[in-house]
């Protein structure tokens, strides 16, 4: 019929719309970032502290006494009287620290590991690591990076942040 024969000829054109509808879709998705931003006011200075924070994408479980589903959180601070740091956090269990020693191995999406040392916060939260603000510039170029710690009785576990699209500008 005539009709069917109209309705052949605007299937190429709905293939292609709907090929570029996907394409776009795609490109929205990779551009997603999964950072969350906040600026908060410091009580001592009255200046602003602003925080970058990425959720793992892994979770780590842990045996008793810390025996819950967690993730990690790696956090970028900027802060008046601090400066800027790195933050690692698990939710349960200890990061093994001391004063002198706190290695921490990190990879950027395939690259080769490299072996960081960490610092424990002036606190001994041992939930807490502090890592140098020197990563900063490759979180920035990377998709992901996975970060290995010691914890205590559980080994060396890794974590796996994606920390694609960090936008620095908001920690200015």
């Amino acid at each position: 019929t005539p009709q069917a024969a109209e309705a052949r000829a605007l299937l190429p054109a709905i293939d292609k719309a709907l090929a570029a509808e996907a394409e776009a879709r795609a490109k929205e998705e990779a551009s997603r970032s999964l950072w969350s931003y906040s600026t908060h006011k410091d009580d001592m200075s009255g200046k602003s502290v602003q925080w970058a924070e990425v959720v793992s994408s892994n979770t780590l479980e842990f045996d008793f006494p810390y025996n819950v589903v967690q993730h990690g959180r790696l956090a970028i601070r900027r802060h008046p009287e601090h400066g800027l740091d790195v933050i690692l956090q698990i939710e349960k269990g200890q990061i093994q620290c001391s004063s002198y020693d706190c290695p921490i191995r990190v990879v950027f999406d395939n690259g080769k590991p490299s072996t960081i040392t960490g610092n424990e916060p002036a606190d001994h939260d041992s939930t807490t690591v502090f890592l140098p603000s020197s990563l900063i510039a490759r979180m920035a170029k990377a998709k992901e990076m996975r970060v290995q710690f010691n914890a205590f009785q559980e080994g060396a576990p890794t974590l796996i942040f994606p920390v694609k699209n960090l936008d620095r500008a908001r920690l200015k």
